[in-house]
């Protein structure tokens, strides 16, 4: 009767281990997603500055020739 409960309590320890971690592996993905949106936003807002930049040169070599 003891090894009994001892196996349920193990068991029911197992599954909330398990949903834990589970949740917590969520938790990970979604923030590395944040922070991969994050970097993607800033990497195109600095390419479309450097492209802005590298368009306005060009004009400014167009008109002076």
């Amino acid at each position: 009767m003891k090894t009994k409960l001892a196996n349920m309590v193990k068991a029911v320890f197992r599954v909330i281990l398990n949903i834990a971690l589970s949740i917590g592996g969520l938790l990970v993905g979604f923030t590395g997603e944040i922070v991969l949106g994050v970097v993607q936003i800033a990497l195109s807002i600095i390419c479309a500055i450097l492209t802005l930049i590298v368009f306005l040169m060009f004009l400014l070599w167009l008109f002076t020739l």
